[in-house]
């Protein structure tokens, strides 16, 4: 009997469909016991579609997934173990917990498991992974992106294929025996790392523009360090006014230890004008930072705004110059300062006022000196140097030079008695010459 084939490509009755209008892959839908469950193919082939549909009932119907050494191993399962491995190190942060396996999830759904997701690990090679990487940057040209603009996105897309394949290495039995050289471009990701900065104006047409509840949050962060998740979790009790420090807690930082942070004076009068604030309308909420009571779950929609108000945005323009429009029609804009500039910005003017990289890195929280000078983006070091110096200059002028010695035209500087008693014995020298030299040399 044919099979019919319905008006959105996939046979009818099949358990098949497309989640969005992109089609990027075939889900499949499957009732097992009453329950009713949606899987990723991996494919948007609807005859691979369908041999990976039978695969998984076949694996529920025997009540359990095959055991690795029955099966045959495919780059989907792999990304399935990474997915769930990031899962469980974030459950164990709580509430901080990094959000890497939902960016690793929705990458792999949307790019990786089409292309890769059916292979056999030990089939992929380097020249796959190249494809790939030509076949992404030929998608970002396509829609108009600026050149290189891609390389962040193509290296992290192709870094979670690579961590998936290394846990499967680690595992026991081994379910991967060896990966490909990954093309991971990490030197021109550095190249288009972001150095921008929050210049005094800049900081104070964000001030004047901002809602009220980025305010406290923005005069903290610019020059204290302080990360944009972890502002989140602070709650009143941990300002310390006595000593003007606000007390990280363990467990609530990116490093998962506590920390002091220094409340510079930018930020005592607007935090404290906050906290009164609060506490008259909003004495029920325990954060520091909230939005009408509860908890700022991000900071974009305000930052976004706050830039919009102070013109620090510029339009984003189609390849062939037009206007850029969203899904309303309304202009696109980008903005010309980022929340994580604030970051880059406290470190940079903490070097400037002289603080020790020792003191900066303890309150800003980096693991390491080499990522944190990274954030360091003080240009005038060259300027300081020629201070310096000239001051020292100043205070100790150098010695004048003194005149070189002319050296006898006759070439026999430096020589004592003896040599010039041998070279007239050997013909060398005339008495003339003679007489003259051992003149000189005892200074007549």
């Amino acid at each position: 009997m044919a099979t019919k084939i319905k008006d959105n490509g996939l046979p009818e009755g099949s358990g098949l469909y497309w989640k969005d209008k992109a089609r990027t892959q075939i889900w499949i839908r499957i009732s097992h016991r009453g329950v009713a469950k949606s899987y990723a193919s991996g494919t948007t082939e609807w005859k691979k579609a369908l041999v990976e549909r039978d695969r998984l009932k076949a694996d529920l119907i025997k009540g359990e997934r095959k055991q690795t050494t029955n099966k045959v191993v495919r780059i989907n399962d792999l990304l399935d173990d990474y997915i769930g491995e990031l899962k469980r190190k974030a459950a164990v942060h709580g509430e901080y917990g990094a959000g890497t396996a939902y960016s690793v999830e929705v990458t792999s759904a949307k790019h990786l498991r089409p292309v890769f997701g059916n292979m056999k690990p030990a089939a992929l090679t380097t020249a796959d992974l190249n494809r790939y990487r030509d076949a992404r940057i030929a998608e970002y040209r396509l829609v108009g992106k600026q050149e290189g603009s891609w390389i962040v996105s193509i290296n992290r897309e192709l870094s979670y294929l690579r961590a998936a394949l290394r846990l499967g290495m680690k595992a026991t039995p081994k379910k991967v025996s060896a990966y490909p050289h990954f093309p991971i471009d990490a030197r021109a990701e550095r190249s288009r790392a972001r150095t921008g900065i929050v210049a005094r104006d800049q900081f104070a047409l964000l001030m004047d523009a901002a809602a009220d509840h980025l305010k406290p949050v923005l005069a903290l962060v610019t020059y204290a360090g302080l990360r944009a998740k972890e502002a989140k979790f602070i709650r009143r009790e941990q300002v310390d006014w006595e000593k003007k420090v606000i007390r990280l807690r363990d467990g609530e930082t990116k490093e998962g230890k506590g920390r002091d942070v220094p409340l510079v004076e930018a930020a005592v009068a607007p935090l404290k004008k906050w906290m009164d604030f609060s506490a008259e309308f909003f004495p029920e909420s325990q954060s520091l930072f909230h939005y009408r009571g509860k908890r700022v779950a991000s900071w974009k929609t305000a930052w976004n705004a706050a830039c919009r108000r102070a013109g620090l945005v510029k339009p984003i323009l189609n390849s062939d110059g037009t206007p850029k429009l969203d899904k309303r029609g309304k202009q696109t804009y980008r903005n010309l300062v980022h929340f994580h500039d604030t970051r880059r910005t406290a470190i940079t003017v903490q070097g400037r006022a002289g603080v020790s990289e020792a003191d900066s890195q303890r309150v800003t929280g980096h693991h390491t000196i080499e990522v944190h000078r990274r954030y360091d983006q003080d240009q005038d070091a060259a300027v300081r140097t020629r201070e310096a110096i000239n001051n020292y200059l100043a205070e100790k002028p150098l010695a004048e030079p003194k005149p070189a010695a002319t050296e006898p035209a006759d070439g026999l500087a430096g020589l004592t008695l003896k040599d010039l008693v041998e070279y007239r014995r050997d013909g060398m020298l005339t008495d003339e010459e003679f007489v003259a030299a051992k003149a000189r040399i005892f200074g007549k």
